[in-house]
């Protein structure tokens, strides 16, 4: 979230939401699918589920003011949380939209702990339940061959996502690495990002295999493993050589976009002291689903509620 974004959400969102009772924010909340949406009863009779959708009702000894009931056990009402990501969560309906507004802002984890008064191992949590979804929406998008296309260009390139070392300080660990495919037909950039323990042709080559369509053209640097890239049935290959140029002077082949992508990629890290190993995917996977459903802060937060729903 840069300071624009943050001064809208303190002067504008916020405001916004305090002035929401515990019965406004919940029917929000329902209204865009978050709670109450084609829940079904958990009662079991004669040992079998109870097969009905549950209903969105009011109810005033409730924190949420509402609840699910079954319009076969009426006298069972259910939390208005129950089937939703967050039945376990102890955030209030008001401090959950405020969450859902900076997650989906980009904010980082010890700005949002203050906005809505809860641990950082409380965010975490909550990150990782939407970052699970928005890994599954992302694998199956794309399980196929998704960028590029006739007449289209993707750029691809590696970068560093380990640590290194600073004027030969701190510690020295195994440098891990990244690999992306960026589709420039997209404004801006649409990218896949995948973690490989190898930058070697047999690695690299496979992912573009894999991801890209037949009639695109790849642009690359002059690293080695990209060398045999144009024998890819379905694939042209340009390449500029980074150690005279940036652009190529003769073609105007370049790799600047996805350049400007690692620097998008790696700007929250930088501000956050890096990501650890064990959520790297996470963290690649919520930049990717960004390239997709991100764009204004509104339309970022909506997407958002729609992936929840």
């Amino acid at each position: 979230m840069n300071d624009e974004e943050r001064n809208f959400f303190k002067n504008t969102i916020l405001p916004m939401i305090s002035t929401l009772d515990d019965e406004q924010a919940t029917r929000y909340l329902v209204q865009k699918g978050v709670f109450g949406q084609n829940i079904r009863c958990p009662k079991m009779v004669n040992n079998q589920q109870c097969q009905e959708i549950l209903q969105v009702v009011p109810c005033q000894y409730k924190t949420e003011k509402m609840a699910l009931k079954c319009i076969e056990h009426p006298r069972n009402l259910i939390s208005i949380r129950f089937g939703s990501l967050f039945s376990s969560s102890k955030l209030n309906v008001r401090e959950l939209i405020t969450y859902l507004w900076n997650f989906s802002s980009g904010e980082q984890n010890e700005v949002i702990s203050q906005y809505t008064g809860r641990s950082r191992q409380t965010v975490q949590a909550l990150n990782k339940k939407i970052r699970l979804l928005q890994k599954e929406v992302i694998d199956e998008e794309t399980r196929n061959p998704s960028l590029g296309g006739p007449g289209k260009v993707v750029a691809v390139d590696e970068t560093c996502i380990g640590h290194r070392q600073k004027n030969h300080v701190g510690r020295v660990g195994k440098t891990r690495w990244a690999f992306g495919l960026v589709d420039t037909s997209y404004k801006p950039a649409r990218g896949i990002v995948r973690e490989v323990e190898r930058r070697d042709a047999a690695t690299l080559q496979a992912l573009i295999r894999r991801h890209v369509l037949p009639g695109t053209t790849i642009h690359s640097d002059c690293w080695r493993a990209y060398t045999g890239v144009e024998l890819i049935p379905g694939l042209a290959h340009r390449q500029v050589n980074h150690q005279l140029n940036f652009v190529d002077p003769n073609t105007g082949v370049h790799t600047q976009h996805i350049e400007s992508y690692w620097a998008k990629l790696k700007h929250p890290w930088k501000k956050q002291k890096g990501v650890h190993k064990q959520s790297t995917e996470e963290y690649l996977n919520h930049r990717m689903w960004l390239d997709r459903y991100g764009g204004s802060g509104m339309k970022t937060f909506l997407n958002l509620l729609t992936l929840i729903s």
